[in-house]
């Protein structure tokens, strides 16, 4: 069995990278907004491990994202 690991990453800038960290925080409050982790706390974006976009000519713009998120307790 061979491993093999692909790795890609791109750097985003201009106005796509202005839509990602958009929707990054939109993503983020709408968690908060639905989900109380236990104790109160509040979740905050600690880091976006993976994501990927795409258009859909019917539907408009979709986002599939793995966060890593991390809640403060104040």
């Amino acid at each position: 069995m061979i491993n093999k690991v692909l790795l890609i990453l791109i750097l985003i800038v201009g106005a796509d990278k202005a839509d990602v960290q958009d929707v990054l925080r939109v993503a983020v409050d709408k968690l908060n907004e639905k989900y109380h982790s236990a104790g109160g706390g509040k979740y905050s974006l600690a880091s976006l491990v993976n994501g990927y976009r795409r258009f859909d000519p019917g539907r408009g713009m979709e986002y599939i994202l793995d966060l890593n998120l991390k809640v403060s307790t104040s």
